[in-house]
């Protein structure tokens, strides 16, 4: 118990640190195996603690019951159990079990003299073939699923042009030709999924919006249950969402929201993400607003994330919380808060869990410059400057619209905060080049950098700290 404490206070586990606390006293002496026994503590209460929400766990553990009431000769019990849970591994398409369940229950059955007639044999065998061909095709999805995680996540570290075409082989026409003879809800969904994944990453976002709408209705239609697989279920919900144009589709956008709210108030029970999931949902939210300009949802918005971030300070590290913290401190540098923003900011860049691969170092970098500019900290800022645009550089971590704005910050530091006319003057330039050249779409972090340049530009509206408009 004193070890577990002594874990729990650290917000980030250091080794060195527990072993000097306990220098001296039993607990050093059995250190290694006290850790490993409280590890697999640990363990065991979080896969109790969450067998109810997770269909899967909860699958096994009355495959695993059913095995024990076998072996204890209670015969009709298993086969109760056993019922039960091949019910759910099918809603689940838990393949693999079903084929493990139904051995089992044979088994069962031969002991109390009650194995089937030849017909209900032959049935059985003739679903086993069906099962096998069900569960080839769920190891053809699934492997497919694992290449596009592994390269999209590649992609996501060197997401560059050159590197696009490469990946656009990893789906041919014999996987294409799978969805005409699709096995199961289960197969479905782990198909539609994989290629709204594979269409994301290579950029072509109207069959991503196609294959998205797909796995949605898998779940709409009851061929899964959502309350097996809340997060993939609302998650694609979520990527509809994240896709409306904040300008041009507000209703749509009100719609898809409290379609999600309900979800989450009603529909999605407690599950393990549950908070995570809310807090993606805050995120596009707060990015529609932001980029929408729409004032009401940026002030009403502000309040629920501040609350909702620290509600969960333990999960800042995840990518919600990190996106969240990015968003909250760009609505601070709109109202002109930028102590209150540089102390978000701060936070972003000097977390050590952000590492050069995240998809926010880069963007959370120049929010940070930029915050220290309206704060007028030029000495620090020649500094930073010099220092992140080569390492950026160097790492080949900034994107076309991201380097347009480095260059011009690096290009002109001598000449920024001379007046403020000249200032207007500069950023009316850097206006035009970027909209210009900037590589359309724009994507929510280079709508930000464009909104700031325009009202640097004077030609952009602001939400004073009164909720009030004004031109900067």
């Amino acid at each position: 118990i004193k070890l577990f404490e002594a874990i729990d206070k650290q917000k980030v586990f250091n080794e060195e640190k527990i072993k000097e606390q306990f220098k001296g006293t039993p607990i050093e002496k059995r250190y290694a195996s006290l850790k490993k026994y409280l590890y697999e503590l640990v363990i065991k209460s979080l896969t109790f603690y969450n067998s109810e929400t997770i269909s899967s766990i909860k699958v096994r553990r009355m495959l695993d019951a059913a095995e024990i009431l076998q072996r204890k000769g209670l015969y009709h019990q298993a086969i109760r159990k056993l019922d039960k849970a091949e019910k759910m591994a099918e809603e689940v398409g838990l393949n693999f079990v079903i084929h493990d369940i139904t051995r089992l229950k044979i088994s069962c059955k031969s002991m109390i003299s009650e194995f089937p007639p030849e017909e209900e044999f032959i049935a059985f065998k003739e679903n086993q073939t069906s099962l096998i061909s069900r569960m080839a095709q769920t190891n053809e999805i699934c492997n497919k699923g694992l290449d596009i995680v592994f390269y999209s996540m590649y992609a996501r570290d060197n997401a560059y042009p050159k590197n696009i075409e490469r990946y656009k082989n990893l789906i041919n026409d014999d996987f294409l030709a799978l969805e005409k003879d699709l096995k199961g809800g289960y197969n479905k969904h782990q198909y539609y999924y994989t290629l709204k994944r594979y269409y994301s990453m290579i950029g072509e976002a109207e069959k991503e919006d196609e294959y998205n709408k797909k796995h949605i209705n898998v779940f709409e239609s009851g061929e899964m249950k959502k309350k097996h697989l809340p997060s993939n279920y609302i998650h694609s919900v979520m990527t509809l969402l994240e896709n409306l144009d904040p300008n041009t589709q507000r209703e749509d956008i009100d719609y898809w929201v409290n379609h999600c709210e309900n979800f989450f108030e009603n529909e999605g029970g407690s599950y393990i993400n549950k908070a995570n999931d809310l807090g993606h949902l805050h995120c596009i939210q707060q990015t529609h607003a932001l980029v929408g300009q729409n004032n009401k949802k940026i002030n009403e918005l502000e309040a629920v994330i501040t609350e909702y971030l620290d509600a969960n300070k333990s999960k800042m590290n995840t990518f919600a919380g990190r996106w969240l913290n990015y968003n909250l401190a760009w609505t601070k540098v709109y109202k002109k808060d930028y102590k209150e923003a540089l102390s978000l900011s701060n936070d972003l860049v000097n977390n050590d869990e952000l590492s050069t691969s995240h998809f926010l170092y880069s963007p959370a970098i120049i929010q940070n410059i930029i915050i220290h500019f309206e704060l007028k900290n030029f000495s620090y800022l020649e500094f930073a400057i010099g220092s992140f645009y080569k390492e950026l550089k160097k790492k080949a971590r900034l994107t076309a619209n991201e380097t347009l704005v480095f260059d011009f910050f690096y290009q002109n530091l001598s000449k920024i905060g001379s007046s403020a006319i000249s200032n207007q003057d500069m950023f009316a330039r850097l206006q035009n080049v970027y909209e210009a050249t900037a590589k359309k779409p724009l994507d929510f972090t280079s709508e930000y950098l464009l909104q700031w340049i325009n009202a640097k530009a004077g030609n952009q509206i602001y939400v004073n700290n009164k909720g009030v408009l004004e031109y900067s």
